[in-house]
């Protein structure tokens, strides 16, 4: 494990006993947890207000990125989950967090709502020493970029043509990363998001295995109507080749991903148990990824970053009951950790996708 600098989960509280930290940092690279409009006795700032609750988290990452030993201007991205009571809301509040941060690639992910009453946003922010941003665009997707030392951040998204399948439109998405010189040997990490419209057509992406660039199907994010006919992939690059793993597709135990560059090991998890609930499914994923590490020699101590979707309800308990069974894993200093709700899941069976980025 090369050194490694973890801050304290102190800059705000939550409801419950946490044991991630508020950022982490290892090489040139830095991940934070999901930087949330909180306060320190866990009480939401400006309920149900987005654009003042996304000047407040604006704020709280000035403050935190600095501890991690950043320039501002080396946040590469930031992936800012939302709520908005009008698009109008939204769009106010996604144009004053590009004002604040005009360097990074700014990936909005509406998700249905949050587990705390009026909070409304959480962003996680990703760092990098050297990072230079470029922006392009092909004629049926947009891509931003950003290049650092160690890696690049591609956000990509299309807009397909009316009847073109998901796995069309992942087609036009790989010619665009291709054009940029960007290929799946390279992926180190992927999520992926798709308008509920494809969900139809999604069987075809699964029949045939989905796509270099997608690590597991099954957990493509799946958006609302407000997101319609939008597909769009949130993408991590290697400057070293990657080499891939992933277990049966239908195993009782889960199914895994795992990408490795010999440095860092993503690995992505579902659980797609009809008869599991969320904290089950929960539960499952964490000890398989547990051995995975394990297998490589590494553990939960080798985390620096997990990312949790799930589908599930608009209350603190659901998030509790989950979240307490990922941060058993964790002993303190633990990872950069943020678990969202979100609308489902591709695979209807799955209540929770989870990503881990470890490093040696």
């Amino acid at each position: 494990m090369s050194t490694r600098l973890y801050v304290p989960f102190d800059v705000f509280a939550m409801q419950e006993d946490v044991s991630v930290s508020m950022l982490v940092r290892d090489g040139s690279l830095g991940w934070t947890c999901g930087q949330c409009p909180l306060d320190r006795e866990g009480n939401v700032v400006a309920p149900n207000d987005l654009v003042s609750e996304a000047q407040f988290v604006c704020d709280m990452i000035e403050a935190v990125v600095p501890r991690g030993r950043f320039d501002q201007t080396e946040i590469g991205k930031l992936n800012v989950y939302f709520a908005a009571n009008s698009p109008g809301d939204g769009a106010a509040a996604l144009a004053l967090i590009r004002e604040r941060n005009p360097q990074a690639i700014i990936l909005p992910i509406q998700v249905p709502h949050f587990y705390y009453d009026g909070m409304m946003i959480e962003v996680d922010v990703f760092a990098a020493t050297g990072s230079q941003p470029r922006k392009t665009s092909a004629a049926s997707s947009a891509i931003e970029i950003v290049d650092a030392d160690d890696v690049t951040w591609a956000f990509v998204r299309a807009k397909p043509d009316k009847g073109q399948t998901l796995a069309e439109a992942v087609t036009d998405i790989e010619a665009t990363l291709r054009a940029e010189n960007l290929y799946a040997r390279n992926l180190i990490s992927d999520q992926w998001f798709a308008s509920k419209c494809f969900a139809g057509s999604a069987h075809t992406l699964l029949a045939t295995g989905g796509s270099a660039f997608i690590s597991l199907a099954d957990g493509i994010v799946l958006c609302g109507d407000h997101a319609h006919g939008l597909v769009a992939a949130d993408l991590a690059f290697s400057r070293r080749d990657v080499s891939v793993s992933e277990t049966d597709h239908r195993s009782k135990e889960g199914r895994l991903y795992a990408r490795d560059d010999g440095v860092q090991r993503f690995v992505t998890g579902v659980h797609a148990d009809p008869q599991g609930d969320l904290v089950t499914q929960t539960s499952a994923i964490m000890s398989r990824i547990s051995k995975d590490l394990e297998s490589t020699g590494m553990s939960f101590a080798n985390v620096v970053k997990l990312t949790a979707h799930y589908v599930g309800g608009a209350s603190a308990e659901e998030l509790h009951g989950n979240m307490m069974v990922r941060h058993s894993h964790y002993q303190k200093p633990g990872p950069a950790s943020t678990g969202l709700p979100v609308s489902s899941l591709l695979d209807k069976d799955c209540r929770i996708a989870i990503a881990v980025m470890a490093v040696r």
